[in-house]
């Protein structure tokens, strides 16, 4: 279905289905609804000549400009992949950077859920804490002589080793990310976007899009072949439809956990107010049974070690005798007939 816009005459190519509903102009921005619209006139076989073409975003082959699909490579072409609607799209953003400002703009933003520290990172610290705790109660209550004193010690100790480390490298990973005040450059800003977004903190990094991103249009995205990630059909107008997105991207699925290293950020160009800047992304997957499976055998491990290991607790005296100036264990068994024997010993002084 072909509608134009009431309020800049702009033309646009739309889905029968979005018939009723709410749609944003790529020109100016405007929403206005499908219904009801004055539908523009079909294309005439005749208008569909020469220079009426566009380039494939996804294979770069040259395919008819009116096409939703391309004949090389079978993507889908929704509306706003063509140079013209990309162009169009800028003017926006750019004309809704200047009536707002960059920060009246970051302000309609949704703040992000939690501050500076992911909640799995403060739920970290709360059990390090209490483990560090069960160390302490086992050292310094009245049974810290007792096996069951000695059991609690060691468990705390172990645990807190253990939950310890983990909460060093989430607390790395959230200290890493500049904090919202702190994007004052191209490269920080980037690094502000994909690092939260490595550590799954999507709502601060929905936060770092420019608000006229969120214009409302399905875009096709395409496979990553390294890790099989699904590309489908997303819309970033809402929080909910970028998290789709970047979990399937970097987020555990399909039996599949991902990791997803960041480096190398460069700025490769700026002019005005706008930059380029391009960063060295991969994206690892192995199987979660794996990690899980690690993981469980070592608590597993830790756990019957110390369940089984028996105590026993034994006094040792030993008789020593100076030669020389210097002392010398007269025997090295762990009991003998010379240690119980200090009369004797002392007979021979």
């Amino acid at each position: 279905m072909q509608i134009q816009c009431p309020n800049c005459a702009k033309k646009m190519e739309i889905p029968d289905d979005l018939r009723g509903k709410n749609v944003f102009c790529t020109s100016c921005g405007n929403r206005v609804q499908a219904a009801g619209l004055r539908t523009a006139p079909a294309a005439s076989p005749e208008a569909v000549g020469q220079g009426a073409t566009k380039k494939c975003p996804f294979c770069a082959e040259t395919i008819l400009k009116v096409a939703r699909r391309c004949k090389y490579c079978k993507q889908d072409l929704p509306e706003g992949v063509d140079a013209e609607s990309v162009r169009d799209r800028l003017r926006m953003k750019d004309r809704k950077a200047s009536d707002q400002g960059l920060a009246g703009a970051s302000a309609l933003k949704p703040a992000p859920k939690f501050g500076k520290l992911r909640t799995v990172t403060i739920v970290m610290a709360v059990i390090t804490g209490l483990f560090l705790l069960m160390a302490v109660a086992g050292g310094v209550l009245p049974f810290n002589h007792s096996d069951d004193g000695e059991v609690l010690l060691g468990l705390g100790i172990t645990f807190t080793i253990l939950f310890g480390i983990i909460l060093l490298v989430f607390l790395i990973a959230d200290l890493s990310v500049p904090a919202a005040d702190k994007r004052t450059t191209p490269l920080l800003g980037l690094k502000a976007f994909l690092g939260s977004l490595r550590i799954g903190r999507f709502g601060y990094s929905y936060f770092c899009l420019l608000d006229g991103d969120k214009d409302g249009l399905t875009r096709t995205r395409q496979p990553i072949d390294p890790v099989k990630v699904f590309g489908g059909d997303f819309t970033f107008s809402d929080l909910a439809g970028f998290k789709q997105y970047w979990k399937g991207i970097c987020r555990p699925s399909g039996g599949q956990n991902r990791r997803m290293v960041v480096s190398a950020l460069r700025q490769e160009k700026i002019l005005g107010d706008y930059a380029l800047v391009s960063a060295r992304v991969r994206i690892e997957s192995y199987p979660s049974a794996i990690v899980w499976t690690v993981i469980l055998s070592v608590l597993l491990a830790l756990i019957l070690i110390l369940a089984m290991t028996k105590r026993q607790e034994v006094t040792v005296t030993k008789l020593l005798r100076r030669v020389g100036g210097q002392w010398y264990v007269v025997n090295g068994e762990l009991s003998s007939v010379e240690d119980n024997a200090w009369e004797v010993a002392a007979s021979l002084r």
